[in-house]
């Protein structure tokens, strides 16, 4: 009986341990909240207060004040909070706007970030993710992850950004190619993909008409490719003759070195 105070005691502690790591303000999110979180790409300025100043990408150009935590894969480098003024960039990849540290400092290399979070996540890391992006590919994709984030420090992925390609249209260069881009949020735990967004655009044939078609794609055009259904490299570099120009250096043909 001696010992029933102490158990109880131990459990009443590990029970409050547990509410303060999934309260308010707790640096690791609930995992209840892990489908309110986003990714977003933030890019330091180097201009006036380096470091200190940035740029915001979408979807972070629709949530001014929020906060966003900037990490790499080595860990944590800064918290920004969204100022919302709009940048009138040509060059830049999509709409943006500002983004002002509040914690910690910025490289001078544009990171991702995952957010709206409500203190800064010290803890969390965010890992590019190497696969074939989904707007190369010449048919419908499923999901394919191109970042995750583990935002308490365990070891364990607790968010990716995914991609795939949603519609494919018919090519000059190609049997097709994807027209229709969709990325998304998988959380752990989660069984869907949550904000879901897609863009559409005019795949870039300019370099398959009038005859400079590439239909299996080696970068030799079909009209002087000998084997146009087969990729293969170019013949010159190689020292094969022209008959044998894209075919697979597995290719035997019948013809004269010229």
């Amino acid at each position: 009986m001696q010992d029933r105070p102490v158990a109880l005691g131990a459990a009443l502690a590990f029970i409050a341990l547990g509410c303060a790591r999934s309260g308010t303000g707790s640096e690791t999110p609930h995992r209840q909240e892990l489908t309110s979180l986003r990714f977003a790409s933030i890019c330091a300025s180097d201009g006036e207060n380096p470091g200190r100043n940035a740029t915001a990408r979408w979807p972070a150009i629709h949530m001014t004040g929020s906060l966003f935590s900037v990490a790499d894969a080595s860990g944590y480098r800064a918290t920004v909070r969204i100022a919302g003024d709009a940048i009138d960039c040509d060059d830049c990849p999509g709409p943006s706007t500002t983004a002002n540290a509040v914690d910690g400092t910025l490289p001078t290399a544009c990171l991702e970030a995952v957010g709206p979070v409500s203190s800064p996540l010290r803890r969390a890391r965010i890992s590019p993710i190497s696969h074939a992006a989904a707007d190369e590919s010449h048919r419908v994709t499923d999901w394919a992850a191109t970042d995750s984030a583990d935002l308490d420090g365990d070891g364990l992925a607790d968010l990716w950004a995914v991609e795939r390609c949603a519609e494919v249209t018919p090519s000059g260069c190609h049997d097709s190619v994807c027209d229709r881009v969709c990325a998304g949020v998988r959380a752990r735990g989660a069984p869907e993909v949550h904000f879901v967004e897609c863009s559409r655009f005019v795949p870039d044939v300019e370099d398959c008409v009038n005859g400079a078609g590439d239909a299996d794609g080696d970068g030799v055009p079909d009209a002087e490719d000998a084997c146009p259904r087969e990729p293969g490299p170019p013949s010159a570099p190689f020292g094969r003759p022209p008959c044998q120009n894209g075919c697979p250096f597995d290719t035997r043909m019948n013809c004269d070195r010229q």
